[in-house]
């Protein structure tokens, strides 16, 4: 289709996968850098989320160690990060308990659901 209008053909599925490895490598230098500032500044820890995997763990280097945490998202992977009792810990929100939305209903909530995640907070 492209060379009868003149352009150049290419690979949709080459192209998607270079911008593919081009966003792991960008979001892994992200890490890299976040924790090495971290480490550099003396911080305990460097928080992270949004666009990246959810994680909690140490990174080190030869001038030494921070905790990488990462929430995650909370669309994608249903993930959190919860600090009680004086530690973190990722919080994964269980599939099953999940709010769907139907719009043609009225009320599209589980009123049920939604006072236990209050409860829950």
């Amino acid at each position: 289709m492209l060379t009868k209008i003149g352009r150049e053909k290419y690979s949709f599925s080459k192209m998607v996968k270079e911008r593919v490895k081009q966003a792991v490598k960008f979001i892994g230098d992200f890490e890299k850098v976040a924790s090495d500032l971290a480490i550099e500044k003396g911080y305990d820890a460097v928080i992270c989320g949004h666009i990246h995997q959810p994680q909690i763990r140490k990174v080190q280097s030869d001038k030494g160690s921070t905790m990488y945490m990462n929430s995650g998202d909370w669309v994608e992977n249903l993930t959190s990060l919860e600090y009680m009792d004086k530690k973190w810990q990722m919080f994964t929100f269980p599939q099953s308990k999940t709010i769907s939305f139907d719009d043609t209903e009225d009320d599209p909530f589980d009123n049920d659901l939604l006072e236990e995640l209050i409860k829950a907070v």
